[in-house]
């Protein structure tokens, strides 16, 4: 009986632990790709509605756009294929997991 413990510490230090880490991956991965999600949607609203007043600017006092704005919606976009990308690969993942 004496060998089990070195058996069990053996096992758990070099097959459960390592696992374990792994599942607490997955589970931090998704609930990212989730925050990611809603932060890209909080920021797609600010988009369109710095776009829909703009374009009032534009029509009421024929304001343009200035280089800073233009800069930050260029900067969103950006921002926006890349959380895309991001959330189609982890989904590519995914299957790959079998949704885990």
């Amino acid at each position: 009986m004496a060998f089990i413990n070195p058996v069990a510490d053996f096992v758990t230090k070099y097959v459960f632990d390592p696992c374990i880490g792994q599942i607490c991956y997955l589970v931090r991965l998704r609930k990212n790709i989730e925050k990611l999600e809603s932060k890209t949607r909080e920021l797609t609203s600010k988009k369109n509605d710095t776009d829909s007043a703009l374009a009032a600017a534009a029509r009421r006092d024929g304001r343009n756009q200035t280089a800073r704005v233009e800069e930050w919606l260029n900067s969103v976009s950006v921002i926006e294929a890349e959380a895309v990308r991001i959330k189609d690969e982890y989904e590519q993942g995914k299957t790959c997991l079998r949704g885990v």
